[in-house]
């Protein structure tokens, strides 16, 4: 997006995500190939604009808009979810130990039928009236602070993003747990969002320390859809639990090693 929107102000920032937002929710009933693209480009605008939202908080109609925006991102990241999970499914059946209906072809069903589902869910859950709150917000928010203003605004939430994920690395390290390294990667996302989408607000160094942490954010990703997987695996009718979990437990574990020897360099940085 950053280069989309680079010497704009924050409106027409904000106003390239809303066409992009559109665009995907568009294209949801498409074939199946575009509409997998779809989920994922509408679910990024709208986890940018989430992040985004900061600017507009003291807004009257805020609370509406926020409420409105994490419900659609939730059912985005559901169906993006069953994506991922088909996607990991499909791999461990490449050992060839389901003999009848493997799994994910009622996967595969249940898919598309929830990609279909989702342009009316989103309406009706309220993007276009989520999407026109925040319009009216940051033209608002333009009339009444000066670009220098909130280029200031950028830089110090970006000093928060970082304080809050140098403090998330530190705890991923000391707890191991399942919950911190996902706390991380959450708290990755927020600051690389942050810092892309405002890059030209930014000192240069954050750009170059966001560009670091893009395998690292990887690496938990992969992680993180291995520990969904893991808790799903019981669910899944026909799953062969003895050849499959073992498998599950060792993407799972190849990942967290990749994720620790990313971010131990990653300290010495931050």
């Amino acid at each position: 997006m950053a280069d989309d929107t680079d010497g704009k102000p924050l409106l027409e920032r904000y106003r390239v995500l809303d066409a992009q937002a559109r665009q995907s929710w568009a294209q949801l009933n498409r074939s199946p190939k575009v509409a997998a693209t779809a989920v994922y480009d509408l679910r990024l605008a709208l986890r940018v604009s989430r992040i985004l939202k900061r600017f507009i908080r003291k807004d009257p109609g805020f609370a509406a808009i926020e409420g409105a925006l994490d419900r659609c991102y939730q059912a985005t990241a559901r169906v993006r979810d069953q994506q991922v999970e088909l996607d990991l499914v499909r791999l461990l059946e490449q050992d060839g130990s389901c003999r009848t209906r493997p799994p994910s072809k009622a996967m595969k069903a249940r898919l598309l039928q929830e990609t279909r589902q989702l342009e009316a869910e989103v309406a009706q859950l309220g993007l276009s009236g989520a999407l026109q709150g925040m319009d009216q917000a940051y033209s608002s928010l333009q009339r009444r602070r000066s670009e220098e203003q909130m280029q200031c605004k950028a830089l110090r939430q970006a000093r928060r993003f970082e304080v809050r994920m140098c403090e998330r690395m530190h705890d991923a390290l000391l707890g191991q747990a399942d919950a911190d390294w996902h706390a991380l990667r959450l708290a990755i996302k927020h600051y690389r969002f942050w810092v892309l989408t405002l890059a030209d607000w930014l000192p240069p160094a954050y750009s170059e320390q966001v560009n670091l942490l893009k395998p690292l954010q990887v690496a938990l990703g992969n992680y993180h859809d291995w520990v969904v997987l893991e808790a799903r695996l019981p669910e899944l009718e026909g799953a062969p639990m003895d050849r499959w979990l073992p498998e599950v437990l060792r993407f799972k574990q190849a990942s967290l090693e990749l994720a620790r020897a990313q971010l131990e360099p990653l300290l010495k940085t931050f």
